[in-house]
């Protein structure tokens, strides 16, 4: 057990560097703009309770139109319609684009580096309270 909560916690630190590294890349390549909210993407969780995500338009600075669903959903929309967001869109790609903010795209990173590091110390301190007897 002691070895599954180490590993558990390895795993999941692992994939918190994964994800930083993904928005690091993101960052170099993206140019932020304005977007308008035109939409709400209802999605059912696991536990059949409804979510939604934001449906964003925006415009290039080339002056082309685009639109993504924001991958970030809650229970209640927490955007208005028609309600201007900053947005980030990768300038080689448009097609990928999110909302701009600290949150958006650093909370995953955040979960996943608590929860690993607390996982990982727990299971350190297991194996060496099992060694020391």
């Amino acid at each position: 057990m002691k070895y599954i909560f180490a590993c558990l916690g390895i795993g999941l630190l692992l994939g918190a560097v994964y994800l930083s590294y993904n928005n690091y890349m993101f960052y170099k390549v993206s140019v932020d703009t304005t977007g308008v909210v035109y939409s709400f993407v209802e999605k059912k969780d696991s536990e059949g309770d409804y979510l939604y995500a934001p449906a964003i338009s925006f415009i290039t600075h080339q002056g082309d139109n685009y639109r993504f669903v924001s991958s970030t959903s809650s229970s209640k929309p927490s955007l208005n319609l028609k309600e201007e967001v900053e947005v980030l869109y990768d300038v080689t790609n448009p097609h990928n684009a999110r909302l701009a903010g600290f949150w958006y795209s650093w909370l995953g990173v955040f979960v996943l580096t608590l929860i690993g590091t607390v996982f990982s110390s727990f299971g350190f301190l297991f194996i060496r309270a099992d060694r020391k007897t």
